[in-house]
């Protein structure tokens, strides 16, 4: 390959100097920007919480399985709340994460060494326990891949101004580092392809490479393919080149190399899954599509982003220039798409196999995730392309020719530094949780110009609710208990008991009697309300459905009607999401749907107005259509006052 005589010279004549002058081959301004970038990651690293997302909860659920269960099932830690996640599969009767389990694999082995010398517990330190362990899978492969591409931009380019702004946006200006922050296999397949990138460019250029290269390139390319499936076709490039160049070197070192990753990758997959594929790979089967305990899984009824509402043309642009857009919440990559499309700017240089490859790679990846229009999810609620940032630093790589040019001119170099700093407000955004919507998704969203959201929840009936409980039952009989939930307070467990008698005809009216029975350790109180049937299921308010009633003498009409309603005023509830609520002995979970009514009141206790609000879990298993309800109140400061939920107990269950 030709090379220009300015950049064949300067390459030539650094590797003689860069010894005497600089060390490890870096200059100080190199390495402040290194110590930079990995400051700003090792304080958002500590920074960030764990459990963000179904996505790293499941990487973690399979960690915490293979350290304390000894097995790849999560069975167990999928039934606490905080640990559930929606990025798994049943297999033979037992739950599994849909994640490759190379990468928690790894991470699992850092954890079993902090477990057995610093007794670190990922259950019950979590966020301790994560962040060490993150410090060693993330921050540390990641700062090393810092220098790495500083050591291959001092060969890129021998402009100081264009390497510093390239290594500023690596180290600061990427998602790359944003999803360092949790345990995902983006950031690292991003860093695998750091460490390939100079024996990729050694085997693409006039230099000699030496075997060393060969056995880097092979493995790191195939470290980037078991962490991110596109990426194979880094490794495909790699062995073409390799080949090209030395046969026999490619059959002793780069393909044994290769073999190492590719080996553990498929090793662990077997032992997860007892087969070479991937449980992703069966995306849209039974392994997805399932019911346990009565709750179906989340891929039988997406929402949001993952329902697939975009077209094809939709979708490429906002993975462009859109809500997910590499351009429009990474702009400085704009650098990159001057280069590809200034051929002259790289023809016949240093940089020109990286700017070919990079062009491929891009077009081939995004060609083959806009062939799968049953993903079309844009990776999830997430902050940018995931899948794709993995190229992040070959992009840097190839933006060289076009950044070379642009920084001679004032008001072009002025340009790059806007578009840099453009890139670096969204990374840093991004890091303190990479798994929530990007800054441009919400304006968008709040300017009307998209909305994902599902469809306004709806109730299964015809009418409006005005009390907490949805069916007048006849000849029923139900209990509820709730206990005290004030830590101060000692332990108070109340029941309520409704029973309900036949209902009798008043006039033209059909009259229901119902009888509450409030029982505890320090009172007992009964009322029974009779109330206008069809009234009641024509949606009308309270008090024109209530009869008559029989309380206790200090309680007026007007505390019954509160205690029917729920809030002291007339306002019907809001349906909500349906939710699947365990209850008792029963295995299978019971299907709800949850609603709310909430009021303003004036407390003279709080000298203020203070939020009363009731919310039901609605279901069709029980006389009252209600499982599960719940009184709160909340000062004018939001602060929570009191809070007490009401559990429907099922007869067959010990009381």
């Amino acid at each position: 390959m030709h090379v220009q005589a300015r950049d064949r010279d300067y390459v030539e004549g650094a590797r003689v100097e860069l010894p005497r002058r600089l060390w490890l081959g870096l200059s100080s301004i190199d390495w402040l920007i290194i110590a930079l970038g990995a400051a700003l990651l090792l304080a958002n690293v500590f920074a960030a919480r764990p459990l963000l997302s179904a996505n790293d909860r499941s990487r973690w659920a399979t960690v915490w399985a293979l350290v304390e269960r000894g097995t790849f099932q999560i069975d167990d830690i999928d039934q606490v709340s905080t640990w559930s996640t929606i990025d798994k599969v049943q297999h033979e009767g037992h739950l599994y994460s849909s994640k490759p389990p190379l990468l928690s694999v790894m991470v699992a082995g850092v954890y079993a060494v902090l477990r057995a010398t610093a007794d670190m517990d990922l259950f019950h330190q979590t966020e301790d326990t994560s962040h060490l362990c993150l410090l060693v899978i993330n921050w540390l492969p990641t700062v090393v891949g810092f220098v790495t591409f500083a050591r291959l931009l001092r060969e890129l380019s021998h402009d100081a101004t264009t390497r510093a702004l390239i290594l500023t946006s690596l180290c600061c200006g990427t998602l790359v580092t944003s999803y360092a922050t949790t345990l995902n296999n983006h950031s690292p397949a991003a860093v695998c392809l750091v460490f390939a990138l100079r024996p990729l460019w050694m085997l693409a250029t006039h230099h000699e490479p030496r075997r060393s290269d060969y056995a880097f390139a092979g493995f790191w390319a195939a470290a980037a393919a078991c962490f991110e499936l596109p990426a194979a076709l880094l490794g495909v490039i790699c062995f073409v080149l390799a080949v090209r160049r030395s046969p026999q070197l490619t059959l002793r070192w780069l393909i044994p190399a290769a073999l190492i990753p590719l080996s553990a990758y498929f090793i662990t997959n077997g032992l997860a899954t007892g087969s070479w594929k991937p449980f992703y790979a069966s995306y849209g089967t039974e392994k997805y599509l399932f019911v346990r305990n009565g709750v179906p899984s989340y891929w039988m009824q997406p929402r949001g982003l993952d329902r697939n509402l975009d077209s094809p043309l939709v979708y490429f642009m906002h993975c462009t220039i859109g809500h997910h857009g590499i351009l429009s919440l990474t702009p400085f990559f704009l650098l990159t798409i001057l280069t590809w499309c200034r051929r002259k700017l790289w023809k016949q240089t240093l940089q020109e196999p990286l700017a070919w490859i990079s062009l491929g790679l891009t077009v081939a990846v995004l060609g083959f995730y806009l062939t799968r229009t049953e993903n079309y999810n844009y990776g999830g609620n997430t902050f940018g392309l995931r899948w794709i940032l993995w190229l992040s630093p070959l992009w840097l790589a190839a933006a060289v020719p076009a950044l070379q040019v642009a920084v001679r001119r004032r008001m072009w170099l002025t340009v790059c530094l806007l578009l840099m700093m453009g890139s670096v407000y969204s990374s840093q955004l991004a890091a303190r949780n990479p798994w929530s919507e990007s800054w441009l998704f919400r304006r968008m969203t709040d300017a009307g110009w998209i909305d994902y959201s599902d469809s306004p929840p709806q109730f299964a009936f015809d009418r409006a609710l005005q009390t907490w409980f949805v069916e007048l039952p006849e000849s029923a009989r139900m209990e509820f208990v709730a206990p005290s939930v004030d830590p101060n307070a000692p332990l108070d467990v109340e029941r309520l008991i409704v029973t309900a008698p036949k209902r009798e005809k008043v006039g033209e009216r059909t009259v229901q009697s119902v009888t509450f029975e409030t029982k505890s350790h320090k009172s007992s109180r009964s009322l029974t309300v009779r109330l206008d049937v069809g009234r009641f299921y024509a949606g009308d308010k309270v008090d024109r459905c209530l009869v008559d009633f029989r309380a206790e003498p200090t309680m007026s009409r007007g505390d019954v009607l509160t205690f029917l309603r729920g809030v002291p005023l007339d306002r019907s509830y809001s349906p909500g999401a349906i939710r699947y609520l365990k209850i008792g002995d029963r295995t299978d979970a019971y299907r709800t749907q949850r609603a709310a009514s909430q009021v303003r009141w004036k407390s003279p206790t709080w000298g203020g107005e203070i939020s009363l609000r009731c919310d039901l879990w609605i279901s069709e298993e029980t006389p009252l259509g209600v499982i599960q309800f719940e009184h709160s109140q909340t000062s004018p400061a939001g602060e929570e006052l009191s809070r007490r939920r009401y559990r429907f107990v099922p007869p067959t269950s010990e009381q």
